[in-house]
């Protein structure tokens, strides 16, 4: 005669789904953090960006953008500034920018009109700063 309750295997075997299903969650968890963080990234950095724009107008003076040598961050300084990096978020990094440091100058205007690509494991986001200085942006391809 069988006794009321669980044995073991039907134990061992809802321990299994319950683990599987975690795990799936985990990834998708995981996925979700990155494209997250490429997108705070993406966020910061333009709103520097229009932040310098407005800065060099107001101030009537040159605002350089320059990105640090392992394109983990940038920094935005006006003549005469120390240099203070902004960290991107982890695991994002700069797998694209310009070759001579982005200014910003007294009318606004942009030299170089760059494209900043920012990219992660979830995919990559591009900052773009034309001639005149308005700043937009386009997820990657």
């Amino acid at each position: 005669m069988r006794e009321k309750g669980y044995t073991l295997i039907d134990l061992v075997i809802t321990c299994l789904l319950v683990i599987s299903a975690a795990g799936y969650g985990l990834n998708g968890l995981q996925a979700m953090a990155q494209h997250h963080y490429l997108q705070a990234a993406r966020q910061g950095l333009a709103s520097d960006l229009s932040r310098a724009r407005i800065a060099a107008i107001s101030g009537n003076l040159p605002v350089t953008v320059r990105i640090r040598a392992d394109k983990k961050a940038y920094s935005v300084t006006e003549p005469g500034d120390t240099l203070r990096w902004r960290d991107l978020p982890r695991g994002v990094s700069f797998s694209g920018f310009p070759k001579t440091d982005l200014t910003f100058y007294s009318r606004g205007s942009a030299v170089p009109a760059a494209t900043y690509v920012m990219a992660n494991q979830a995919g990559e986001i591009r900052v773009v700063v034309s001639a005149s200085g308005r700043v937009r942006w386009a997820q990657g391809e």
